[in-house]
C-alpha cells in the first residue's frame, strides 16, 4: 500500500484518511495493522458532508488509486472532482477519465505501479507551490471547463438529438443517412412485417406462411 511505502522511504509526518466505505474496508484496516501502520491510516468509514469537506480542506494532497481496469478508464470518479473544488492536488493512476476532469490537476502514475504511486505522493508533499499550483487549475476546472453547468448543456444538446421536441426535423433527418438505411431503416421493416402478418391474421394463415395476393 502506499502508506507503507511511504513509511519505508522514512517518512513519519503523514496521516492518510481514508473516508467512506466498501468491500475491502475490514481488510483494509487489518492490513494496516499487519503492516504496522495503523498510526499512520484513519478510516473514518461514511461521514456527513460537512465532515467530508473538512477533511479535505485541511488535506495536502488527495489520492485517486482506482487501479487501471476498463470500468475505471471510462468512468469519472466523484472524488476527482470533490477534490478539484477544494483546491487540492491530486495523485491518480493514469485512466483516461481522470485525466480528462483533472487535467493538470493531477499527477498520473502509469500501471498499476503502488511505489510509484508513493513516490508522486511524496514528491507533491515536498512540493508546496506546485501543489498550490495544481490546486488551482484543478478548481478552475471545475468552475468552468468540467463544471455542472457545461456538463449539464452537453447532456441536454445530447439528448435533444435523439429526441427532439415537438416540431423539430425528425430523428432520420437529425442524424443522417446512415442512421436512414440502418436503424430507421429496420424500424420500417419491422413495422411493415407487422402490418403484413396482421393483414395474414385476417385471412386466416399464420404469419409463417406464405402470402397470397
Amino acid at each position: 500500500s502506499s502508506p507503507y511505502r511511504i513509511k519505508q522511504v522514512g517518512r513519519r509526518d503523514v496521516l492518510w484518511v481514508f473516508i467512506g466505505k466498501g468491500e475491502c474496508w475490514d481488510e483494509l484496516r487489518e492490513l494496516a495493522k499487519e503492516l504496522d501502520i495503523s498510526d499512520y491510516v484513519n478510516f473514518t468509514g461514511r461521514i456527513p458532508d460537512a465532515e467530508v469537506r473538512a477533511y479535505l480542506s485541511t488535506a495536502d494532497v488527495c489520492v485517486a488509486p482506482d487501479p487501471p481496469l476498463r470500468l475505471n478508464d471510462v468512468s469519472t470518479m466523484n472524488k476527482i472532482l470533490e477534490y478539484m473544488a477544494c483546491h487540492k492536488p491530486i495523485v491518480s493512476f493514469d485512466l483516461t477519465e481522470s485525466r480528462r476532469s483533472a487535467g493538470g490537476a493531477a499527477v498520473y502514475v502509469e500501471k498499476d505501479d503502488v511505489a510509484l504511486f508513493a513516490n508522486a505522493v511524496d514528491a507533491l508533499l515536498n512540493n508546496e507551490a506546485l501543489r498550490v499550483r495544481m490546486g488551482e487549475i484543478g478548481f478552475e476546472r471545475i468552475s468552468g471547463a468540467v463544471s455542472r453547468e457545461r456538463s449539464k448543456a452537453n447532456l441536454l444538446e445530447g439528448y435533444g438529438r435523439i429526441f427532439p421536441p415537438p416540431g423539430h426535423l425528425p430523428l432520420e433527418e437529425r442524424l443522417g443517412r446512415k442512421c436512414k438505411i440502418g436503424v430507421v431503416g429496420a424500424a420500417r421493416e419491422a413495422e411493415e412485417a407487422a402490418i403484413a402478418c396482421s393483414e395474414r391474421a385476417k385471412a386466416g394463415q399464420r404469419c409463417d406462411e406464405p402470402h397470397e395476393g
